[in-house]
């Protein structure tokens, strides 16, 4: 971890963050109000000035201004960041301006448009929330990245902050970098961006691998930008996912989504009653402990219909019920003593 000496950042947003932040090293959330300790919270800090402009004249100036044969949508952006945007070292200010940028790009007017049926607004809340924190990192004009937070790397962050699943976190991922697909997003990012003093780039290629994404100013090398992302991302995301408080996926969960699938849990007599070959809802219902077998006893405990008493017997299958309840009356007729044999006296004696 590279840091330089700085004092504390706190910004006032005008949405309240999930408190679940907090998860991360060196950031504590407070509703609106977040505090992030840079010597705890980023993996590299090595500068504290940022480009920025300001948003309410971007959305004056820039947001409607359409690109034309001689001039295109990056021209006027370039354009603008070069006459409107300026140098600052509070990060504060680049956090509540990221804020008002992300919060423009993922309104939820987009969730007709995303193809994606399965994001709800509360996913772009989400989105809006880990894009705001990324704005902190930074790549400098020779590629060399120089500002490296847990955020970079999303799905990881996004499973430690909001308990998603890698399915669901690449899911959102595929919605951060969806600009690059649907040119009209496309063209709304490459105007909103130039708040940020630049455009965004994604390290992913066509699938989200954790390469992450920066606001890299133009001319930035490319070249010298991936060379550098290849060489720490692998140990930084691991240290990222270890701080994941929770099994992501509980057992009521997974019973859900196998109704959801259309799957079905294994019959009894598809794969023998024993407990651990059961789904584990279904054991559950069914009475059946999994972690809980007895030594030589290939089923759960049966209470034996014919001893009156408790008895270590398999269960059948319920194929053979029927059958297993015919042969236990033959064994229970076969096991009872005869009846002694009496000795009937004559009626009479026989008269000669």
């Amino acid at each position: 971890m590279t840091t330089i000496d700085t004092s504390a950042i706190t910004v006032e947003l005008p949405e309240a963050f999930d408190p679940h932040w907090s998860r991360l090293p060196g950031i504590q959330v407070d509703r609106r109000r977040i505090t992030i300790d840079p010597a705890e919270y980023f993996f590299r800090f090595e500068a504290h000035s940022w480009l920025v402009a300001d948003w309410e004249l971007i959305k004056a100036q820039l947001l409607d201004v359409d690109e034309t044969a001689e001039s295109t949508v990056e021209q006027l952006a370039l354009d603008f960041i070069k006459q409107h945007s300026e140098s600052t070292a509070d990060a504060a200010r680049v956090l509540a301006t990221a804020y008002e940028v992300y919060a423009y790009l993922f309104r939820d007017e987009h969730l007709a448009g995303l193809g994606l049926p399965q994001i709800t607004a509360d996913h772009l809340r989400m989105l809006r929330e880990a894009a705001t924190l990324m704005a902190l990192n930074k790549v400098e004009l020779d590629g060399h990245i120089s500002n490296v937070g847990p955020c970079w790397f999303f799905p990881a962050a996004t499973s430690v902050v909001f308990d998603l699943d890698d399915e669901r976190g690449g899911m959102l991922d595929e919605v951060y970098y969806g600009g690059w697909f649907n040119e009209h997003r496309r063209i709304e990012s490459i105007k909103a961006h130039a708040a940020l003093g630049g455009r965004l780039v994604h390290g992913c290629q066509s699938v989200p691998d954790q390469s992450g994404g920066v606001v890299a100013p133009y001319g930035a090398s490319m070249a010298n930008f991936r060379a550098d992302l290849a060489a720490f991302k692998a140990g930084w995301i691991e240290q990222v996912y270890a701080h994941r408080v929770a099994p992501l996926r509980q057992p009521a969960d997974q019973a859900r989504r196998v109704r959801e699938d259309g799957l079905r849990a294994p019959r009894p007599h598809q794969r023998g009653h024993d407990a651990e070959h059961l789904h584990p809802p279904v054991a559950r219902l069914r009475g059946a402990d999994p972690g809980r077998r007895r030594q030589g006893v290939r089923g759960p405990v049966r209470r034996c219909p014919t001893a009156g008493r408790r008895s270590d017997v398999t269960a059948p299958p319920r194929a053979g019920l029927i059958q297993h309840a015919a042969d236990s009356v033959r064994t229970a007729k076969a096991a009872q003593p005869a009846p002694p044999q009496v000795r009937r006296p004559f009626a009479g004696r026989l008269r000669r």
